[in-house]
């Protein structure tokens, strides 16, 4: 039996699911999230962004051995009225994709808010 991993990305806290994958019957294992906290905060908010990573790259170690099949990540509203705000959530996922990949040799999966 394999697991799925599922996220909700956001530049403060990401939201972080485990279920079993059994299809429909998947019971859901942990639903927990990761906040990273950079002290003292760069002056640099791209420097900040990348530092979080790092954070959540070690969240992502803990499940490495976990049998982890499948992630999918929630990707952000383009339809949002602040474009500026969709461009560093879309830097953001991609960065958090790149260490999923590196960590956990798995490719995610993007889905929108509607699925």
């Amino acid at each position: 039996m394999g697991f799925i991993l599922g996220l909700d990305v956001s530049t403060k806290t990401i939201g972080v699911s485990l279920f079993e994958d059994k299809g429909e019957s998947g019971k859901l294992l942990e639903l927990t999230h990761v906040t990273p906290k950079i002290k003292p905060k760069p002056e640099d908010k791209l420097v900040e962004m990348m530092a979080k990573v790092d954070q959540f790259k070690q969240k992502m170690v803990d499940y490495k051995n976990v049998g982890i099949t499948k992630i999918v990540i929630e990707e952000p509203l383009i339809n949002s009225n602040n474009i500026r705000t969709v461009a560093i959530l879309m830097r953001y996922n991609s960065f958090i994709t790149r260490v999923i990949y590196d960590v956990l040799g798995i490719l995610p999966e993007y889905i929108s808010t509607y699925d």
